[in-house]
């Protein structure tokens, strides 16, 4: 349901990764790119964050009142605590918001069933997105984050 999020801490504190056009694109649906969660966790991982253009956006979080989806949102396609990548806005249309904490190797996630359990940033992938849907059909063992 939701997860905790880092503000970022400074104006240089910036995570968030440009994937540049639209080098991910699955599809073409009257000129509005459509992508896969696995096509943009796939493009995401191919940048090196030590290399890779920084997406020229204010620290994640700077601006949590406004609302815009690089400040006050995360999805499941990157794995917990890892970077953020977009197409260079911040309307949340092409990107992968992670969720992120302060606590070393986990986020804290809230399920709909009010539970609050600490998920490694080392979860699979697979039970990553399955967490994240509400009507995927799958099963995910408890011991599996």
């Amino acid at each position: 349901m939701m997860s905790e999020r880092n503000k970022g801490i400074g104006t240089n504190n910036n995570t968030q990764l440009d994937l540049g056009s639209s080098a991910f694109q699955t599809s073409d649906l009257g000129g509005t790119a459509e992508q896969t969660p696995q096509a943009m966790y796939a493009a995401c991982k191919a940048l090196n964050p030590k290399t890779a253009t920084l997406v020229n956006e204010d620290p994640q979080g700077a601006r949590w009142f406004v609302g815009y989806a690089t400040d006050s949102r995360y999805n499941h396609v990157m794995p917990p605590n890892g970077y953020n990548c977009s197409i260079g806005d911040n309307t949340g249309r092409e990107a992968a918001y992670t969720a992120s904490s302060r606590h070393p190797g986990v986020v804290n996630v809230l399920f709909c069933d009010g539970t609050v359990k600490a998920i490694k940033s080392s979860i699979s992938n697979t039970t990553w997105w399955a967490l994240g849907t509400r009507n995927g059909g799958e099963v995910v063992s408890a011991d599996a984050y």
